[in-house]
């Protein structure tokens, strides 16, 4: 039942899932980030906020639970057990976000933007239907260290950030355009984004053979690779050898390898692949897996697509990182104007 009801909790109340520093979101959507609920395991407890902003307490509670977050997160992604500077690291960044939700909240407050009771009500209540009983409720908020006060408060604080949201989309937009110069001078500074290489489509039979194997070993299999390649000459079928000879995987599938560039493959196997024209099977080809045949099926041209087929999409992409700054700069500027002291 806990990790039901807190699952519900952090999608419904949970500010510390809303983007705080980094971008406008390019959808209708709230500001959200996959990775910010930034937290560290506390190894031993300490008491009273972690920072004031503007006279407001960050809340050494909700900082312990973003740190917790974030370090598994973090942790998941390689970051070293233990590790006091990646700690301080991510310690730093966890009180910076939450430093700027605060401001965002405070501006939103500002702006006349608070939730009032009507907008949250439906939203509460909905949450609330979780809950067969009073007791089921009252269980819950024991075990999650909470209050239905600061449950409310926590709504409050995302459905004001949403609506500052909403309207800082239209303010930081308002007056963003991207000229036909901007356009093409990305698309010949980034032209390689929009090129595709060429690439061929082929199979393979391969006779493994281990790099420290002796020379009768690998004689042996240089012959046996020499007598299926000529039972190809003869006419036999390419797909039924690989079956029944490569120790590849790809043995099932006739040693069908599908299309690849040339940076997909180790250099021997992709420099006989694309010496072949469609049709051709190559000589013995040696690599560090041991000795294939090659056999090339199909082939494309590499090709480049034209400026205005990708137009208007680099419009909007452009158009989403003026976007994304004009964020960042506004949250900049929200720091400068702060009252802000780290504990």
């Amino acid at each position: 039942m806990k990790s039901c009801k807190n699952l519900c909790l952090g999608a419904i109340l949970s500010f510390s899932m809303m983007t705080a520093g980094n971008s406008l979101a390019a959808t209708d959507a709230p500001i959200t980030d996959p990775g910010t609920s930034l937290t560290t395991e506390i190894s031993q407890p300490v008491i009273g906020p972690v920072a004031m902003v503007n006279g407001v307490a960050i809340k050494r509670q909700i900082f312990d639970k973003a740190m917790e977050e974030a370090m598994v997160k973090f942790t998941q992604i390689g970051m070293q057990d233990g590790n006091k500077d990646q700690q301080n690291t991510v310690r730093e960044k966890v009180i910076e976000r939450l430093v700027n939700m605060e401001l965002l909240f405070q501006e939103g407050q500002r702006r006349g933007l608070t939730a009032s009771e009507a907008e949250m009500d439906p939203i509460y209540k909905s949450f609330l239907k979780q809950f067969e009983t009073d007791k089921e409720f009252e269980d819950f908020l024991a075990e999650n260290k909470t209050t239905e006060k600061e449950l409310k408060d926590d709504l409050q604080r995302v459905l004001t950030m949403e609506k500052l949201h909403q309207a800082l989309r239209q303010e930081l937009t308002a007056g963003i355009k991207i000229s036909d110069e901007e356009i093409k001078k990305f698309y010949n500074d980034s032209i390689d984004m929009f090129s595709t290489p060429e690439q061929v489509k082929a199979s393979h039979i391969l006779i493994s053979v281990n790099k420290d194997a002796n020379e009768t070993i690998q004689n042996n299999a240089r012959t046996k690779l020499k007598d299926l390649r000529q039972q190809l000459t003869d006419g036999a079928d390419f797909t039924k050898l690989a079956k029944a000879n490569s120790s590849c995987p790809s043995s099932a599938n006739g040693g069908d390898l599908g299309f690849f560039d040339k940076e997909t493959m180790v250099k021997p196997f992709a420099d006989a692949a694309f010496s072949l024209e469609k049709g051709g099977v190559s000589k013995i080809v040696e690599t560090q897996f041991g000795y294939h045949l090659i056999k090339v099926t199909d082939k494309k041209a590499g090709q480049t697509k034209r400026l205005k087929e990708v137009e208007e999409e680099l419009s909007t992409w452009l158009k989403q990182q003026k976007t994304d700054q004009a964020f960042t700069d506004f949250i900049e500027d929200l720091n400068s104007k702060a009252d802000i002291v780290h504990l």
